[in-house]
């Protein structure tokens, strides 16, 4: 499982499923705070189509840094 908050964690209320490997983190406002990848190695087209453009950008960012830290320590 991988979560990814843009917001704190404790600001949610709602937990809605996208698909059956994405569910969105929601706030008591409506926002969409964070999204839980339920299974990282079955990530499909579909469940990134789902995820919201904001977090799928938050996303792609924490996976470049990822992807970079790890390449330091080769």
């Amino acid at each position: 499982t991988l979560d990814l908050w843009i917001d704190e964690p404790n600001l949610e209320t709602e937990a809605i499923p996208l698909t059956e490997n994405i569910v969105l983190k929601i706030s008591e406002e409506g926002k969409a705070i964070g999204l839980e990848i339920i299974s990282f190695s079955n990530l499909s087209n579909e469940d990134i189509e789902a995820i919201p453009q904001e977090l799928r950008n938050a996303l792609m960012e924490v996976m470049k840094k990822l992807t970079s830290k790890v390449l330091k320590i080769r």
